[in-house]
């Protein structure tokens, strides 16, 4: 690999990675829409990661511990009280309520006492914090009285290549350009010295 970096359209790009992406990677739009998009960072289904202990995961957020977190973000009253949290999808369909089915969270909208408050997915997980979240690769959000359960697939912001999925590509015989070819279609492994 000596010299060579990857391009798209003949310019280096943000080759992102992350540890799992559950089964499928995202699209950098979706999870970064502030940043500039690059055709190789459209998503991709990725078979190679079943092996990662962060295939499928499960977490119970205390509600109380949200509405911590939420009123520190949103610099809300210290009254403010958690009534719900629903999140969605890029399309603004509500996701978690089929069981089986998973979808990458865009946004969370949580209904307190006070009203209605968005925030983007990504910023969502950070908030309440990347290893009790592990993605946003949900499959299923329930309410449990006192906390919100969530079931879902990866870990990391599931953009670019996934690591567990690379090595297990790479332990099916797959070359390093094989692999970069998959995690991000139509990038160019360019000779820079």
């Amino acid at each position: 690999t000596h010299g060579l970096i990857l391009t798209a359209s003949g310019a280096p790009f943000p080759a992102y990675f992350h540890s799992t992406c559950g089964g499928q990677t995202s699209n950098s739009a979706i999870v970064f829409p502030d940043q500039p998009t690059f055709k190789p960072l459209c998503g991709v289904v990725c078979p190679y990661c079943v092996a990662s202990p962060h295939y499928r995961w499960k977490c119970a957020l205390r509600k109380e511990t949200l509405a911590e977190k939420v009123r520190a973000y949103s610099s809300a009253a210290p009254a403010i009280k958690l009534i719900g949290i629903e999140f969605f999808n890029a399309t603004n369909q509500p996701v978690g309520l089929a069981p089986g089915r998973l979808e990458r969270v865009t946004q969370a909208r949580v209904r307190h006492g006070q009203g209605l408050l968005n925030i983007g997915g990504n910023q969502f997980r950070l908030l309440v914090g990347a290893k009790e979240i592990k993605s946003l690769l949900f499959e299923q959000v329930a309410d449990g009285g006192d906390t919100i359960n969530i079931s879902g697939g990866g870990f990391g912001h599931g953009v670019g290549m996934c690591q567990y999925g690379s090595q297990g590509m790479a332990q099916a015989g797959g070359s390093f350009a094989q692999i970069l070819g998959l995690y991000y279609p139509g990038a160019e492994l360019t000779k820079l010295y």
